[in-house]
């Protein structure tokens, strides 16, 4: 089943695709991906936590470019800060922010 904006590309959060994941192949998530357009993706079943904390705790340090989702503004930060945003809500207020994804976790993707 598609949603009814399935050709139209994000401009606000309130407008991203959502899917089921047993209703979402592959081929279109990559298309998705490849495109920079957003989804959220439900009901997946994944081992372990990927929650906020993971990623601070993990990947905390290493510095990353956000993009907002609205503008396609810049801005330099750290992991942390980024997923901070979800814990503390702290800087929701200046749009929607998405973590620029380096490009080895890209090619993986649309392999």
């Amino acid at each position: 089943m598609r949603p009814q904006s399935y050709l139209k590309i994000p401009i606000n959060f309130r407008d991203v695709l959502r899917f089921c994941h047993q209703d979402l192949p592959m081929h279109e998530f990559r298309h998705y991906w490849a495109q920079g357009i957003p989804v959220v993706v439900t009901h997946i079943q994944m081992q372990g936590t990927w929650d906020p904390a993971y990623f601070i705790k993990a990947h905390g340090e290493k510095k990353v470019t956000i993009v907002n989702c609205e503008t396609g503004k810049l801005k330099s930060t750290f992991v942390a800060n980024f997923f901070k945003m979800f814990i503390e809500s702290v800087g929701m207020a200046d749009g929607s922010w998405k973590l620029k994804v380096c490009l080895l976790i890209t090619n993986f993707f649309l392999q």
